[in-house]
């Protein structure tokens, strides 16, 4: 398996992020939500730590390997709270779109998420800024839904 990094794949240069807490919950309604946290990257200190998740992906009746969840929107606040949504926190918050979730593996209480998504530029916030592909790899563990992060 890969090391558990969040890669930024930035105009200016490959971003990563260590992976240091991925969480899962799977609700009885067949919902996959998930989150990450990332460590910092003192070569990127201009950075927070980022954090991301997606709520409300519907799964189906059962998670197995092989399986593709996917998410095409940004979500927009002014939706309230709908579901799915997907958010991305870099020292700013973001809503990435074209989440891919691809399913490596499934354990007793743990999964294998190879993911994508594409975000606003984390780095640049002017006539500079394009749309950037991040993707991480992490086996998640599964959790309670209050302890995954979510904005709200």
């Amino acid at each position: 398996m890969p090391d558990s990094l969040l890669s930024f794949e930035h105009q200016d240069g490959l971003l990563t992020f260590p992976i240091e807490r991925a969480l899962y919950y799977l609700s009885p309604e067949g919902k996959l939500s998930c989150s990450i946290l990332c460590g910092t990257n003192d070569e990127f200190d201009y950075m927070a730590a980022p954090l991301f998740a997606a709520h409300g992906v519907s799964s189906g009746s059962a998670i197995s390997v092989g399986q593709l969840l996917q998410i095409p929107e940004k979500y927009e606040p002014s939706q309230g709270i709908e579901l799915p949504r997907t958010h991305l926190y870099t020292g700013a918050h973001y809503s990435p779109w074209n989440t891919r979730l691809e399913i490596v593996s499934v354990g007793l209480a743990t999964l294998g998420i190879h993911a994508s998504f594409v975000t606003p530029d984390p780095n640049y916030y002017d006539a500079r800024a394009k749309d950037t592909c991040a993707t991480f790899f992490a086996v998640f563990s599964q959790r309670p839904l209050s302890e995954l992060w979510s904005p709200y």
